[in-house]
């Protein structure tokens, strides 16, 4: 599948990896985050990290961050990404903030936890 804003990769991957140097275990506020095991019917388990709440706790730090700044300025180049925002940002004030609470976090979110967390 070919990429429709190539623009965007570089940055939202910078935003992620800022936020992970920030949230990660060698951070000032480093905490380790609650998790589940899961049993698959294989008979694996599988360590899953919470970072959701995590995240949502730091919002404001995370959006204070340089990288998030670019990121969201890239963003507001990407129409899709504004319509996006509006639909699924809920009552946010401005775009900016919808923009950031309906996509940056959400992606911060799934990385991390697709990560396995934020080290």
């Amino acid at each position: 599948m070919p990429v429709r804003a190539p623009f965007l990769h570089d940055v939202l991957r910078a935003f992620c990896l800022a936020a992970f140097a920030r949230l990660g275990p060698e951070a000032d506020q480093a905490v380790e985050l609650p998790y589940v095991v899961e049993e698959h019917v294989s008979g694996f388990y599988e360590y899953r990290p919470l970072v959701r709440d995590h995240v949502q706790a730091r919002a404001f730090w995370l959006a204070q961050l340089e990288d998030a700044r670019i990121a969201i300025d890239e963003l507001r180049r990407e129409p899709a990404a504004a319509i996006f925002a509006r639909a699924h940002g809920g009552s946010e004030s401005s775009d900016e903030r919808a923009l950031f609470r309906a996509i940056l976090l959400p992606l911060l979110t799934r990385t991390a936890e697709a990560c396995g967390g934020f080290d």
